[in-house]
C-alpha cells in the first residue's frame, strides 16, 4: 500500500516519515522520490474522474439543446476527441488524424462512420492517390465544436469555481509542468521515428 505524504507544494523539506532515515537503511533520495512520485500518480487519477463529470455534463446539455446540436445524438469521447482536433488542426489525412487522436486506424474509421452519419464530418479520397482519404469537419461540424467547446469551458469553471487564486495559481503551475514533460516526450517520439 503506498503512503499518501501531504505535503504544501512549495515545500522544499521532506513530509513527515519521508526523506528521515537512518543511516543503517537503503533508503535515500530515491526511495523518496519513488514514494512522491508514487502518490502523485494516485492523485492524477482524479484528472480521470474530473474529466468523466465534465463529460457527462456536456453530454447532458448537449442531449438536452434544442435546435440541431441536440439532433445528433450521442457523441462519445472518441468522437469528441476527433471532432476536436479536427477542428484544431483543420483537414488531416485520416491515417494522421488516428495518430494525433492517439487511436488505431480502424477505430478512427469506426468512429468517423458514426460522426459522419451526424453530418459532422466528410471524407474525401485524394483525387492524386486514391488510397489517402482526407477527414474534415462540416459547418455542422464546426458549429458543434464551438458549442462543445464552449460547454466545456462553462463545465470547468463550474467545477474549478470554488478554488481561490492561489490554488488556481497552483493548478496552472502543474499542468504548466505536465504541458513541458509531454511536449518533451511527443519531441522525444517523432525523433525516435
Amino acid at each position: 500500500m503506498t503512503q499518501t505524504v501531504q505535503a504544501k507544494p512549495d515545500d522544499t523539506r521532506p513530509a513527515e516519515g519521508i526523506g528521515a532515515h537512518n543511516s543503517n537503511s537503503s533508503e535515500g533520495p530515491d526511495t523518496d522520490h519513488q514514494l512522491l512520485l508514487g502518490n502523485a500518480l494516485q492523485k492524477m487519477q482524479v484528472m480521470t474522474r474530473l474529466f468523466r463529470l465534465v463529460f457527462r455534463q456536456v453530454t447532458a446539455e448537449s442531449a438536452g439543446r434544442d435546435g440541431e446540436m441536440g439532433k445528433i445524438g450521442r457523441i462519445g469521447n472518441g468522437h469528441y476527441q476527433v471532432l476536436m482536433v479536427l477542428n484544431e488542426n483543420g483537414a488531416l489525412r485520416s491515417g494522421v488524424l488516428a495518430e494525433r487522436c492517439h487511436m488505431s486506424e480502424p477505430y478512427v474509421s469506426k468512429t468517423l462512420k458514426g460522426i459522419e452519419a451526424s453530418g459532422l464530418v466528410e471524407r474525401r479520397t485524394d483525387p492524386e492517390n486514391r488510397r489517402v482519404v482526407w477527414v474534415s469537419l462540416t459547418p455542422k461540424g464546426r458549429d458543434f465544436c464551438q458549442a462543445t467547446k464552449a460547454a466545456f469551458e462553462r463545465a470547468f469553471s463550474e467545477v474549478l469555481g470554488p478554488l481561490n487564486n492561489r490554488q488556481l495559481e497552483e493548478l496552472i503551475t502543474t499542468f504548466s509542468h505536465l504541458e513541458q514533460l509531454v511536449d518533451s516526450a511527443e519531441r522525444g517520439a517523432v525523433q525516435a521515428r
